[in-house]
């Protein structure tokens, strides 16, 4: 899925995860979050698309490391 870089630089960059769940909005349609999770595991939860997953909290990690050298909540 391509979504327009337009799109993507009016997204706030207050913080981290702020910034990865409005990208998350962007890449998944409402109907895929509210069908799926990132394991798969629940009741009659499908699994969201890893690529497009790795996608948000790879372009999230560089658009702040460039600030802080943070990353979304997690140490990698």
């Amino acid at each position: 899925m391509h979504v327009p870089q337009q799109k993507v630089e009016k997204l706030s960059k207050s913080t981290p995860k702020l910034f990865a769940l409005k990208l998350f909005e962007l890449v998944f349609s409402r109907e895929e979050a509210k069908m799926g999770s990132v394991e798969g595991k629940a009741n009659k939860l499908c699994k969201l698309d890893p690529n497009r997953l790795a996608a948000v909290k790879e372009h999230t990690e560089r658009m702040f490391s460039a600030d802080d050298n943070s990353v979304t909540g997690d140490q990698v």
